[in-house]
């Protein structure tokens, strides 16, 4: 029961679905890599940018382990994972070109995820981290030196891939996300009612039983009673009613018998 009710919750079920993104940005961060260096355009510090894939995709093996285990996800830990993407990605724009790399608009995917699937305050900290980052990046990177005409080339097409990319994540999964929140508020709501309804069985089970319990001694002790009367005063007329009373108390002895 325990286990389940992790295995449902909605942050490990995004987590699972931030995964996915991360597999999806790795391929493709990997192959714009990967076309540059045969390419051979300009010049870039493919070693640090093949450790930060390599790092990217040891996250992404680490956490598609951790979720094999029966931890819960909480939100802090989600938040971790968002605040951990927005570095690598902040790691691969340092060695890109830094702001002036179409890519940077992707800070805004984990922002949205964070906005669609966390609480307030972690958006905020994301936010900042966010925006400390591409600060950072407009004074600070490892320029890359490009043709101008093949510049504003790539400049143009980067910034439609980025675009397309960041709106198709943004689209699809972040939308899923959020569908995952509302159906875990709907089986919270679900849980709610059934507890509200077991407590009020309860409570009428309880009141029944009460009342079972103090009706029956003076139905019993009637019951004596008329076993003597009956006894004491055997004429038939006074006998037959005393009869019926005695049968009435039985039948309400075994009407709380069956209510308890």
């Amino acid at each position: 029961m325990y286990a389940s009710v992790h295995l449902l919750s909605a942050s490990r079920q995004n987590l699972r679905l931030l995964i996915l993104i991360r597999i999806l940005v790795l391929a493709a961060q990997a192959g714009a890599v990967g076309l540059a260096y045969a390419t051979q355009l300009f010049g870039l510090p493919w070693f640090h940018l093949g450790v930060t894939l390599a790092v990217s995709a040891m996250i992404c093996l680490g956490t598609a382990l951790r979720l094999r285990g029966p931890w819960p996800v909480t939100e802090l830990e989600y938040a971790v994972h968002l605040a951990t993407d927005l570095l690598i990605h902040s790691a691969l724009l340092y060695y890109s070109g830094g702001s002036t790399n179409p890519f940077v608009s992707y800070y805004l995917v984990p922002l949205t995820i964070a906005a669609a699937t966390l609480p307030w305050l972690y958006s905020v900290v994301l936010s900042g981290l966010a925006l400390a980052g591409y600060t950072l990046m407009l004074v600070w990177y490892d320029p890359v030196i490009v043709p101008p005409v093949d510049r504003t080339t790539l400049l143009v097409y980067g910034m439609w891939l980025s675009f397309a990319l960041a709106a198709a994540l943004i689209t699809f999964f972040v939308a899923r996300m959020a569908e995952q929140l509302r159906r875990q508020e709907q089986l919270q709501a679900q849980r709610r009612e059934e507890s509200m309804r077991d407590q009020q069985l309860l409570a009428v089970a309880t009141q029944a039983a009460g009342a079972a319990h103090e009706l029956g001694t003076p139905l019993a002790t009637m019951s004596v009673l008329l076993k003597e009367l009956r006894q004491e005063y055997p004429q038939p007329e006074l006998n037959d009613d005393l009869a019926l009373l005695q049968s009435q108390v039985q039948l309400c002895k075994e009407s709380l018998r069956q209510l308890v």
